[in-house]
């Protein structure tokens, strides 16, 4: 009799479903969370890399478009510091607005050349984007670099 008790109870244990779905849910919340969070970190990256592409190239069209400041045939050699200041102003302003903790680009203004008049103005921008979680990462902070060079004539 002991034996057909016993075999019941291990029937009716074996059809169970009591907490079957708090087991489920163990198993497959830890995975579903990962995703969730790799997908956040994925678009915040995502983010960095194209604010740094945005501010580079808009510095290069603010190099193309804005008569400010821009140097004259006459007066490249003298006020080619004048105009590197005035971009790399620009392109930090856009910079903060935008990412705040990023170091200050590098703005380079070079070869005043004759025939016709031109100057080649190199912006650059780098930016260290940290993971929320860094401890979590198998990797450190990522740099990210972006660069625009443009060659512009002078009036």
């Amino acid at each position: 009799m002991s034996r057909l008790l016993s075999r019941l109870a291990s029937r009716r244990l074996a059809a169970a479903e009591d907490g079957a779905a708090a087991a489920e849910f163990a198993l497959i919340f830890p995975v579903f969370f990962v995703l969730m969070f790799a997908t956040f970190e994925f678009a915040r990256a995502c983010f960095a890399f194209n604010t740094l592409q945005y501010v580079v190239s808009q510095g290069a069209r603010y190099v193309m478009t804005s008569p400010a400041g821009k140097p004259t045939p006459s007066t490249c050699a003298t006020s080619l510091t004048t105009y590197q200041t005035s971009v790399k102003t620009y392109v930090t302003t856009l910079l903060t607005t935008y990412l705040p903790s990023a170091p200050a680009p590098t703005v380079t203004a070079s070869n005043c050349t004759a025939s016709p008049y031109t100057v080649t103005v190199t912006v650059k921008a780098t930016y260290s984007f940290n993971f929320i979680l860094a401890g979590l990462m198998p990797w450190g902070p990522i740099t990210i670099h972006q660069q625009a060079i443009v060659t512009t004539p002078l009036t």
